[in-house]
This record gives C-alpha cells, sequence and structure tokens, in this order.
C-alpha cells in the first residue's frame, strides 16, 4: 500500500547536503512568533526559517567543516557539533536597527549570532552530544571522551563565563561495572561497548547508543551521597579463653559493622539493553506520547524501551547507597542496582534496513533509511507507510551495446529511479497548543492575516527532511 505524498513546500537556500536539523521558538524579544527551522550542511553553513513565510531569517557560514548535530535551547542558544572536532555555542541576538512592523519580509538581518561557548570533542562517524540547561544560564554538556570515543565526559559551564568549563566526570568506562552485574558472558565477542554512537538527554536520564549495539540509561547525583559498606569481622564472645587460638576462633560469631564513604558526583546506571547487538545504534529519539526510547542500527529492526520513571526505578532521594543494594565503583563514582535487569523490548520490523534517521509525531514514528525513503508506523499499527522519497532524474538502463535511444519502456529497457539521500529528518509539533495560541492573540505587532497564517501552521503537524542537494521538504501531516 503506497501512501506516499509530495512534499507540501521545499525551503531551498543551501548549497551543500544538508546534515543536521533542529525546531524551535525565538524568544519573546525577537518580536517573531512563528516556529523556526534551523538547518545545517555539510560545509559548515547554517540557516534560520520562519516557517510560516518559508523564508531565511539568518544564514551565515559559521565553520569550514561537517555540522553534524545541532540543539536550541531558552529561545536563543544555538548549539552544534562540526567534524573539526569543536563543540561551538552561539547566542542569537535582534537587529535592534530594524523594524520589524515595516519589514514584513524579516530578511537575515533581523538577527545576528554571537559565540558564546567552544571546546574540543572527540567527532568519531554518528558522534552527537546531549545538552542540559540547568537554569540562569547554567548547562551540563555531555559528549565522548575528548581522546578516545570509546568513553563519556560530562561538563558543567556558564553562559557567558568562557573558563567556567568544569569536567565533572572524566572518561568514563561503563563495561566494568556492566560485567560485574551481568557476568563476562554478555558480550563474548566484544571487549567493550565500542565507540558512543549516540547520545540522548530526557530528563535526568543520559542514554547512550554503542557500536556495540548496547544502549545504556545514566541518572546523575549531583550532590554528595552516602555509600553504606557492610564489613564482616569476627566478633569474640566474652568470657572465652584467649590461651588457644582455635578455641577462639570457633567460639566467635560473624557480625557485619557498617562504615560510610561519602560521594561528591554519582552515575547510576538505570538501564541496560542489548537488543541492537552486535549492530550500531544509528539513530535514537524520545517519544513523549509513550514514554519511550526509540532506537535503530544497520537492521531492518526499530526498538523501543519503556523508559517511565517506575521502569527506570525512580531516583534516590535520600541518595542513600548501601552495598547489599547496589554494585558500586567508588573509583569512577558509578553505581548499579543489584536487582537491576536487562531491558525487556519491543521490537518492530520495518521493510528497510539501515534505519539513520528517527522522529516521532503525535506518538507516530517516522524513520528513514539510508537508502534515501522514509517511512511512517502510526500507533500500535505495525505496518509501514512510505511517507515521502525525493527522486532523482530517471535514468534508462539497457543492456545493448547500442542503447536504447527512445525515452521509453521496452523489452530492451527499463526505467529506473534512484532517491536522493536523507541527511537529517524532524519533526514539529506545538504541545502546549492553547498557551501559543493565546500568547499569539495578544501580540499587536502583528496583523490579523500574519496571525492567521502563524494559527494555521501550528494547529498542524509537520515532518521536516533534509536531502543531500541541500534541499529541506516540508510535509503537512
Amino acid at each position: 500500500m503506497n501512501q506516499k505524498k509530495d512534499a507540501t513546500h521545499y525551503l531551498r537556500h543551501h548549497e551543500f547536503g544538508i546534515t543536521a536539523l533542529c525546531t524551535g521558538t525565538l524568544d519573546a524579544i525577537f518580536n517573531i512568533y512563528s516556529p523556526i527551522l534551523i538547518s545545517a550542511d555539510e560545509k559548515g553553513s547554517l540557516t534560520i526559517w520562519d516557517l510560516v513565510i518559508r523564508r531565511p531569517l539568518f544564514s551565515k557560514r559559521l565553520c569550514e567543516a561537517q555540522i553534524v548535530a545541532i540543539q536550541f535551547d531558552e529561545g536563543k542558544y544555538i548549539s552544534f557539533l562540526a567534524k573539526d572536532h569543536k563543540f561551538r555555542m552561539f547566542e542569537l541576538y535582534p537587529n535592534k536597527s530594524i523594524d520589524i512592523k515595516i519589514n514584513s519580509h524579516r530578511s537575515n538581518d533581523l538577527m545576528f549570532l554571537k559565540q558564546v561557548f567552544e571546546v574540543p570533542v572527540n567527532t568519531m562517524n554518528f558522534a552527537n552530544f546531549g545538552l542540559i540547561s540547568l537554569g540562569d544560564d547554567r548547562f551540563q554538556l555531555v559528549t565522548s571522551h575528548t581522546q578516545d570515543a570509546h568513553f563519556l565526559d560530562i561538563y558543567e559551564f556558564q553562559i557567558p563565563e568562557l573558563h567556567s568549563l568544569k569536567r565533572i566526570f572524566k572518561r568514563v568506562d561503563l563495561m566494568p561495572l556492566i560485567k560485574l552485574k551481568y557476568g563476562t558472558d554478555l558480550l563474548p565477542k566484544i571487549e567493550g561497548l565500542g565507540i558512543i554512537m549516540r547520545i540522548l538527554c530526557v530528563d535526568d536520564i543520559i542514554f547512550c547508543g554503542f557500536e556495540s549495539g548496547f544502549i545504556v540509561g545514566l541518572r546523575r547525583y549531583t550532590n554528595e551521597s552516602t555509600y553504606k559498606k557492610g564489613t564482616k569481622i569476627k566478633q569474640i564472645d566474652v568470657g572465652v579463653s584467649t590461651s588457644n587460638l582455635g578455641k577462639l576462633l570457633s567460639s566467635g560469631s560473624d557480625k557485619y559493622f557498617e562504615n560510610e564513604e561519602k560521594l561528591n558526583e554519582i552515575l547510576e546506571i538505570v538501564l541496560v539493553d542489548t537488543a541492537h547487538c552486535a549492530e550500531p545504534v544509528l539513530s535514537m529519539v524520545y517519544n513523549s506520547s509513550t514514554k519511550s526510547i526509540l532506537s535503530s542500527s544497520t537492521t531492518n529492526s526499530i526498538i523501543i524501551e519503556n523508559c517511565t520513571k517506575d521502569f527506570l526505578s525512580a531516583r534516590n532521594c535520600d541518595q542513600f547507597f548501601s552495598e547489599s543494594e547496589y554494585y558500586v565503583d567508588t573509583t569512577n563514582h558509578m553505581l548499579i542496582r543489584r536487582s537491576l535487569k536487562l531491558n525487556k523490548n519491543i521490537k518492530k520490523e520495518t521493510p528497510c534496513k539501515n534505519i539513520g534517521f528517527l522522529a516521532t509525531i503525535e506518538g507516530n514514528v517516522i524513520f528513514g533509511s539510508w537508502s534515501g525513503k522514509t517511512y511512517e508506523i502510526s500507533g500500535d499499527n505495525n505496518e509501514a507507510i512510505p511517507t515521502a522519497v525525493k527522486d532523482k532524474s530517471s535514468i534508462f538502463v539497457t543492456e545493448s551495446a547500442v542503447g536504447n535511444t527512445q525515452n521509453t519502456q521496452n523489452g530492451s529497457g527499463e526505467k529506473v529511479k534512484k532517491s536522493i539521500k536523507i541527511g537529517a529528518l524532524t519533526a514539529l509539533c506545538i504541545s502546549d497548543l492553547s498557551t501559543f495560541q493565546k500568547s499569539l492573540a495578544d501580540q499587536k505587532v502583528l496583523s490579523p492575516g500574519q496571525k492567521r497564517r502563524t494559527m494555521d501552521f501550528i494547529t498542524n503537524s509537520w515532518l521536516f527532511i533534509g536531502y543531500e542537494d541541500g534541499s529541506v521538504a516540508m510535509y503537512k501531516k
């Protein structure tokens, strides 16, 4: 069943292939109430789009390398990771010299970017980053280790303090604790987890997808924690003669005494899944409708992980950890519950392999393969419906040495279509629509026509697909 739709619109501005996309809404200081799309390409150019009028608000080449991941925070911060092994954060400012009321086209002079932070990062293959706002312009940055992408680094920094960077966790190796918990047979043919392929931050959980196919969830405890460790000693019974060592030892009774150790920063492993083993994790996305993590690899399967708080185990608010309940690596300040089991997941089979792109819209799963085809799975339905594909020019293939000069299909020639490869995929769905609509209705800088067009746009869900020819396709869902 083919329900493939034509794109509602195409955005064309990039000269090179699209490699990263993200959506968001601007801070109120910009007086722009349209949702925005941020697109980046393989040569380091970044464009900010007003999605209602479908025109660039800003476009500039920000580095000399491919941008592999983008994130937009707090209505004004744009962060990205590039193949020149650097993480950069920019702050977006409005250009006060432009009167938005009279400039209806909103040219790219409306705003400018100022770089406020930069740090070296080991960029390997599909590596991305996780950025969490801690409030008051403080951020937590999760990346692969600077020198070895098999391990994890966690930083904190404060904007605009350029020298505020502090590495909280350095070269985190998860494998020793996982082997201690599950035994050495968990990965009999792989010595480690492999390089980190994907990082996804959801609330207070950091999910890491590895080259080995493992997905591991981590929770960070920032305040001082107490680790209670039991020590077995021989208690001597009162009144026993000490003249005979053998009698002394036999008369004593085993008892446990506990000592406490203070640990300043703790990482707890709250999820371990091997569903993709031993294929690398290519993509991960959070489905807010079902409170689950979706992941994909080079196979034709999408794995769905339940990540509700009850399933992952609730945060230990007392931060009091006992050796009887946890395996603890005090050297690296890491722990894992003794009762934690390998995750039980749901597997959905799809008609394509190499699923490198995932997104969700109102609970529906959108996925794309390296071949350029995009599919959708609705709700509990396991049928994948073709959603989008952008074809290249038709090529006629013939086995004849002379060739086929006629632009027709016949016995000696076959019409073959090749699709343009996908570089990035994302979606937009306004979660708090009523609040957005009320805010829009109260604005006096917008004309009734602008309000109507914006309202029409935000009441729909949208899918955005960036292609290697530099175009971005918009699909109304």
